[in-house]
Order: C-alpha cells, then structure tokens, then sequence
C-alpha cells in the first residue's frame, strides 16, 4: 500500500459521511469513487479500499450503537468525576461530569466570592455529587447557525445539566490515578501557575500555546484573529508540534546523546504532551505525524508525507470516527494535506524564504477557502499578506518566549518578569495592528453566504486543478478563473435570485425580524433583539457575554450573504428590540437607521443614533402616513403619531404586501395604540399579524384581532420566559378566531419564502 493509503483514507472518510447522511448524492459520490479506484489503481489496492470503506461504515454504525444515553431524564442525582478542566467565567462555571458510564455538560452559578474560591481549588477528576435538572441539546433554531447538538453529538454528550445544588468542600479526589490522567492533572496545575503568576495578555497566550487552553483569551480578540484566518496560531498544531520536537531534539543532540536515543526519547514523550496540550485533534494528528517521521528515520524505512498525513488519519477515525464531523479535524487535515502536496514540487522551485512562506500561506488559504466558507460563511484578502508577518511572529518571538518564560519562572523569577514584559508589549502591539487594519480594511472581506456542499466540491476540485496545472508547469489560467468565477457566482446570486425572503429570526426574549426583497433590491431588519445588562460585583463579571448581534443575528446575516442593511428599523427604545444595535452598526453596513418619532428619546435610541452617526449611517424618524416604496413593493408607516405617552404605543407600525399576502409589523404595540389604528383605520386588514409585545395579555384585543382577521399569527417569544409569554388568553383567542399559530419559543426561526404573488411558510424546528 505504500504511496496508496491516501486512497484509503479517501474511503474511510467517504463511507462514513455515507454512513452518517444516507443520501443518494453522497451515495453516488462513494459509487463514483469506487469506479475510479477499479480504474486507476492497482486490484490489490482497490479491494483493499473497498474494505477499508466497508470497515469504516460498520465501524460508525457500531460506534453509534453503543454511545446511547443510559441516563434517565428524570434523574436529579449525580455521583460521579470531573471529566474536564473546570471553566470559571465570573459566577459561572462549566465543566464535564463522568458519570453511568457517560458524559454530562454542567453548568453552575456560584451563589457568592466565597464559593467561587471553593471551586478554583476543584480539580480534574475529583468525584463529587451533583443535583440539577437535564436537558437534552437543542437542534439549531436560525437558519445555518450552529449545531450544537450535532458538535456534541460527536463527543457523545447527551445532556446538559444545570446544577441546584454542588458543594466543592465535599468532592474528593480518587485514590487510584492512571499515568495519563496523572498527566492531565500536571496539565491543570500548569494552567493554573500561569494564570495566578502572569499577568494578561501574556498568561492567556502561554496558555494556548503551552497547552492548548484558549478560554482565557478575549473573545473579541479571538473573534479578530479569526476574521483574519489567524486563528490557527492560537491552537497547538503542526507549526507548533514540530518546533517543538526539533527544538527539544536538538537539545537532546547538544547534550551529547546520540541521534537513536534521542529519536526514542520523543517517539516516549511526544504521546505525553499530546496529553498535556489538551489532545484537541490538531494535537493529535501533528503528534502522530511527527512519531510516524521519526519512526521512519530511526528503522530507516522511508514513508512519504501523504502516506504519513493518511495513517494518521486512519489511526484517528480507528479510535473515534465521529472525529470526522468535527471543523477543526477537516480544517486540520485539508491544510497539512494540501501543503504536503504542494511541498513536494512547487515548494522545491522557490528558493526564498519569503517567497516559500507566502507560498505556504497562499496554499494553506486555498486548501481551507471552501470548508471556510461554508462554516463561517466569509473570508478575509488580507489573511495571506498578514500569515507571512504572523506566522514568522509566532514561531521565531511569541512561542520561544513562551517557553523560555515558563522555563525560567521556575529557576529565575527576575528573567521570567522581563520576558513576561517583553512578550505582553510584543501581543499588544500586534493586537493594536491586527485592530487597526480591521478597522481600516472592511473591503477586504468577502461575505459569500453559507456554500451547498455542491459548491464546496466544485471549489476544492478547482483550486486541486489549479495546484495540479502549476505543478505540471501548465500555467494555464484557466482553472484560476474558474475558481473565482465561482465565488464570484456564489457572491451574485442573490442579486439574480427571484425569490425573496421574511425571517423572523429567534432571538429568545425580543424581536428580530429580516425582509428579502427578490433580486436583492432591499433588505430590511426590523429590530435587532438583545438584552438588558445588570450591574454586577467584580467576581461575577463575565469575560465572554452572550450577545445576540454578535452571536444570533451577525450570523444569520452573513450566512444569508449580506453585506449591507438598506434599512434598520428599531421599532421602539426597549432593549429586547434595539439591544443589538450598536453590535450591528459596528459589524455591517447600514444606509439608514430609522426611528419612530416621538417627544423623548430613550436613552438605547441615543446610544443607537451617536453609533449611527460614527458608522456614516443616515438616520431617519417615522410618524403616521409615511411611506417607501422598492421597486412594487410599498411600505407604509400606521405608527406613531409622534403623541404617544408610553414607549410600547410609540412603536413603529408597518403594512406592507408581499408574496401575494399582506402584513402587519407591530412592534410591542398596546390595546390603547391597536384602538387608535381602528380608529382612523377601521377597515383594515391583514393576513399575516405579528402579534405585538411577544403575545402580551396587554395587546392583540378581541376588536383589534376581528378587524385584521389574519390567516397567520407570528410570536416572537423565548422558551420559557419569565413573563410567560406569550400569554395563554392571547394564544386561545388566536385559536379561536381560527388564526394559524408560529411561534419562535417552539418553531425556532419561522421563514416565508415567496416568489411573486405566491409562497410557502416553514420553521426552523420541525
């Protein structure tokens, strides 16, 4: 098989996609396969292939049987171990819990300072007992967002539990330790010193690049790296694993041990600190990579690259075969693979050192273009010019010190504070210059929207054919076209797309909703949902907030391919409705900020317009009988007046007609505000009602509800809500008046997709 365990490997990956979405397209891919194993390989290999794909299909399937739940939903009492490194983030803390033979997600709310010193002191593996209320993960509720059942789906973790009750004082640790979870508690002391002996931002990197924990780093910061396609410098990976082992083997070599000795020495340790970097799959396959290189050397039989980059691959499926569903394994794997195949002939062409790290850069962005894109929807065109200043950064400066600094804080404490100076000033200033060329370069970022897997193949078949006519010295431009041509495709459909769109996105407790007229010819967000932020005492202040701009809307936006907001309305100045839009105003751009007109701003419609005006966005006030018309689409404004004495009745009101039916947008619109439309609209009606105030008892009247007569009621409301909405005589008297029921608490997102007068409903959960 030698020279062929890629083909292998090709096989197990396409079988256990076959196995994990039996769908007639992936099934002709594996039958495509198969034949172009019978024609191009050798019979020895093909069987073997088919084999292999056969091994890795039943394997999937066993590995699905037996990771069931155990666990009854029921349950409130746990006894069992800390599986996993606890994470405090202010008064929360999370962490996983070994128990029935299985893992559980926790998550607790320390209740006072006290008890949050009781839980630093809590350490991995400890046996404890817990009482709280399981969940099962939910599906994902917006449209493209992220699953995050199915990610812990392939960690076979069932359930979420959130904790009532949990007495740190009363866990124990176990009287027996295996070697490796020996290692994983020197793991959590080392993360701990750099944490308490530090100071930031130099402890959060060591302790990413040390091992492997990147939970203390800003996740703005983080955010920023990755929208630079810089985020794989903050993970232990290739780069990092073979600095190390080269730098480690020529210690070992000054030393004065021989090469052999050597080379056993790090084939011993390498597993050893796969375990201490954590054994995040990058980890993982760098180590493997490197063993199966020094074994290669020390019994002098010669395995190539991709040979080395395939058994790796085979030997991590082996152990757990959902690691394939997992990003960052694709990324990892298709990144090392395409540079691996790029290193062997073009590589060896430039002899430069700049010119092989643009190089190596250039190809690392087009292996991992496509998976990009269709995880994160965007990609930056600086991302290559700042890896050539980045990468060198990290390998030559910010990792050594790293090391040295961790080294020398333990036998010389006045050298560790001036490496600890030298490194802080040294990510400060690369913070400051990654900032100030994101402010400076929105240009340069590429929103393509979520690619179809069709798109994905097309790609990665494309910029393969590119590499394959560079290294056959075709240098045809052909193939380069074709690789833009279709992103550029990709980034236009939309304008050429005839249907047009109305989401209302699920943003828990608030309003959000998204028009898409067809052909793009307008995209208008009404309101931007969020939430009320209360003040709290240093030690429950959180370092990563929940925010729905940034982790609802942004991305259900750039998924959908948006760049701009021709209009964002904010109905009204309660945060559930405008919380959002100072995120928002920061990340896309908006033409126009419209705001009901009214005698006194709120302090959110304030903070919204001194944003506004700092983004170059037009801002524009509202009142009864306005009106903008797109194309044939019109919209007309019903409210304010601009007299209204409550911030509810103040609310924008919009009527508009799409997809052949028409709508009211109501805001959070009162009894008193729907009497005063009656009144001066008393033969009004509308098919589709979003229901105001989240199904508020205080709005949708009987008379108000008889004069509309919708076919079809839209509540925006969060699962199980402290207010109770939406309330239950609001949700009989829509029955009653035989009005069809959406509601985001238990559909998730709810879309109409129209084309002309005609269109179709359908929620995000089933």
């Amino acid at each position: 098989m030698k020279g062929f365990y890629l083909y292998a490997a090709v096989s197990a990956m396409l079988t256990i996609f076959l196995a994990y979405h039996f769908l007639w397209i992936t099934l002709i891919v594996v039958l495509s396969y198969a034949v172009f194993l019978y024609l191009r390989c050798p019979r020895y290999v093909f069987i073997l292939c088919v084999l292999v794909g056969i091994f890795f299909f039943g394997l999937f399937h066993l590995f699905l049987f037996h990771h069931q739940t155990s666990i009854s939903s029921n349950q409130t009492i746990f006894t069992g171990q800390i599986s996993s490194i606890p994470n405090i983030d202010g008064s929360q803390v999370r962490f996983f819990f070994s128990t029935q033979g299985e893992e559980v997600s926790v998550v607790y709310y320390m209740k006072s300072e006290s008890e949050v010193k009781q839980v630093q002191s809590l350490m991995i593996y400890d046996r404890c007992m817990l009482k709280g209320k399981l969940s099962s993960f939910e599906e994902r509720r917006n449209p493209n967002a992220f699953n995050y059942k199915g990610y812990m789906d392939t960690k076979h973790v069932h359930w979420k539990l959130k904790a009532s009750t949990f007495t740190p004082s009363l866990c124990h640790p176990p009287k027996q330790l295996s070697f490796p979870q020996r290692l994983s508690i020197y793991r959590q002391h080392g993360i701990d010193y750099l944490q308490k002996n530090v100071p930031q931002p130099a402890s959060s990197f060591m302790q990413a690049l040390i091992y492997g924990e990147r939970s203390q780093i800003d996740s703005d910061l983080l955010q920023l790296y990755q929208s630079f396609g810089l985020i794989h410098l903050l993970a232990i990976s290739g780069l990092h694993v073979g600095l190390m082992t080269f730098m480690f083997f020529y210690v070992l070599i000054r030393m004065g041990m021989t090469r052999q000795l050597a080379t056993n020495i790090l084939l011993v340790t390498l597993p050893l600190y796969a375990i201490i970097a954590g054994g995040a799959p990058s980890v993982i396959r760098a180590v493997l990579m490197s063993m199966l290189a020094l074994a290669s050397t020390k019994y002098q039989k010669k395995i190539s690259l991709t040979d080395s980059i395939a058994l790796a691959f085979l030997l991590m499926i082996a152990v757990n075969p959902f690691y394939i569903l997992q990003v960052g394994f694709q990324l990892s794997f298709v990144v090392t693979l395409f540079i691996v195949l790029s290193a062997q002939v073009i590589l060896k062409r430039i002899t430069s050192t700049m010119g092989q790290l643009l190089l190596v850069s250039f190809i690392a962005q087009l292996g991992s273009l496509p998976l990009l894109l269709f995880y994160f929807y965007e990609v930056s065109l600086l991302s290559v010019p700042l890896n050539m200043i980045y990468v060198p950064l990290f390998s030559t400066v910010i990792l050594p010190l790293c090391l040295f600094i961790f080294t020398m804080s333990f036998f010389f404490l006045p050298i560790a504070g001036i490496g600890q100076w030298i490194l802080n000033n040294v990510l400060l200033l690369s913070e400051w210059f990654l900032q100030l060329i994101h402010n400076l370069s929105p240009v340069f970022v590429v929103t393509t929207g979520k690619l179809s897997l069709w798109v994905v193949g097309l790609l990665y078949i494309a910029i393969y054919s590119v590499l394959w006519s560079i290294e056959k010295k075709k240098y045809t431009s052909f193939f380069s076209i074709v690789t833009v041509l279709i992103l550029v495709v990709q980034c236009l459909f939309p304008y050429v797309n005839p249907y047009g769109k109305v989401t209302m996105i699920d943003v828990g407790q608030g309003d959000s909703l998204l028009i898409e007229l067809p052909y793009r010819r307008g995209v208008y967000l009404i309101d931007t949902g969020g939430s009320v932020l209360f003040s709290s005492e240093g030690w429950q202040v959180r370092r990563d907030l929940f925010d729905v701009g940034k982790d609802i809307v942004m991305p259900v936006l750039k998924s959908k391919g948006i760049r701009k907001l021709n209009k964002l309305l904010i109905t009204h100045g309660d945060y559930d409705h405008g919380g959002s839009a100072s995120t928002l105003l920061d990340q896309v751009k908006i033409e126009q900020v419209v705001l009901g007109k009214k005698k006194q701003l709120t302090d959110l419609e304030i903070n919204i317009i001194e944003q506004a005006r700092k983004a170059n966005s037009q801002i524009s006030y509202v009142k009864k009988g306005d009106y903008w018309k797109q194309g044939d689409t019109s919209f007309y404004i019903l409210s304010p007046t601009g007299t209204e004495t409550t911030s509810n009745n103040s609310s924008i009101v919009l009527f508009t007609e799409l997809g052949g039916i028409s709508w009211l947008f109501t805001g959070d619109l009162e009894e008193a505000g729907e009497a005063e439309i009656l009144r001066t609209m008393p033969s009004i009606q509308a098919d589709v009602l979003k229901v105001a105030h989240h199904g508020s008892k205080s709005s949708t009247s009987p008379s108000f509800l008889r004069a509309l007569n919708p076919q079809i009621a839209l509540i925006s409301a969060g699962q199980k809500n402290r207010y109770g909405h939406p309330h239950k005589e609001v949700v009989e008297r829509l029955q009653e008046a035989n009005v069809f029921i959406y509601r985001t608490d238990e559909n998730g997102a709810i879309t109409y997709t129209f084309r002309k007068n005609k269109g179709t409903f359908y929620t995000e959960l089933p």
